[in-house]
């Protein structure tokens, strides 16, 4: 639902016609998005005082300030006028508690995203683990005994942070027990894209990334796909500082 459209015309529509009955679908609560994204503890912080300030009867904007120069911010607390919101999950519901205190609660129904799947045998997830295990192969010329991934956009509310700060940790312990790890993350362009010259800048400005590179005990590659920015990596920590 496009929040910038939807709530307008909604709230239009159910001032001109009463017998029809409004949904708002709240895939995140924006203004939640924002403090995350802006506060030094993160998600980690904001869910943990989320979770007291629930208890103790305090909004959100009491606790972090006004948000309504944020249109967006503005718009979503008008979905309390709606029949129902649909939740994606149990923390957006929260959210929108959080930020809209006097929302009447039995309006929020969970329904959890999801998407049909088809029953995977053990045996093709072994065919599968044998591929990326071959492409590692090809690329770094060792086979990983661990893989691991991640698809996400390229923002700090997806918390690919706290991926990098556990691979600090695997680092070491896999260099203790003599272990090989491959981590692959997946993401595409942001929004609707970049102009060519804002790549082009890039690519200028990270000459030398491209193409297969070591650091220490680690391996770095990173490529180009028409759809975006593939990037597959397993950093340590000099890694980091350079490119995190």
């Amino acid at each position: 639902m496009n929040i910038w459209v939807s709530v307008p015309a909604f709230l239009f529509l159910k001032k001109k016609r009463e017998n029809e009955r409004l949904f708002f679908y709240a895939h995140e609560v924006s203004t939640a998005r924002v403090v995350v994204e802006g506060h030094q503890g993160h998600d980690i912080s904001f869910y943990n005082i989320l979770k007291s300030d629930l208890q103790e009867h305090i909004s959100l904007e009491e606790r972090f300030g006004s948000k309504k120069h944020n249109s967006r911010n503005e718009l979503i607390k008008y979905a309390k006028h709606f029949d129902k919101i649909f939740a994606v999950g149990d923390w957006v519901k929260k959210e929108f508690q959080y930020l809209v205190p006097d929302v009447d609660s039995s309006i929020i129904d969970i329904t959890y995203n999801g998407i049909p799947v088809n029953r995977v045998e053990f045996n093709d997830k072994l065919k599968s683990r044998q591929k990326i295990q071959t492409y590692c192969e090809n690329l770094f010329n060792f086979i990983p005994d661990v893989i691991m991934t991640h698809v996400s956009r390229l923002v700090i509310s997806k918390g690919l942070w706290r991926d990098i700060s556990m691979l600090e940790y695997l680092d070491n312990y896999f260099h203790e027990n003599h272990i090989k790890g491959f981590f692959i993350i997946l993401s595409s362009l942001i929004g609707p894209g970049r102009p060519d010259s804002d790549f082009l800048k890039w690519k200028r400005n990270m000459d030398g990334l491209f193409g297969i590179k070591k650091t220490g005990r680690i391996w770095l590659v990173m490529k180009m796909i028409s759809s975006g920015l593939c990037i597959i990596l397993m950093p340590n920590r000099e890694t980091l500082k350079l490119y995190f």
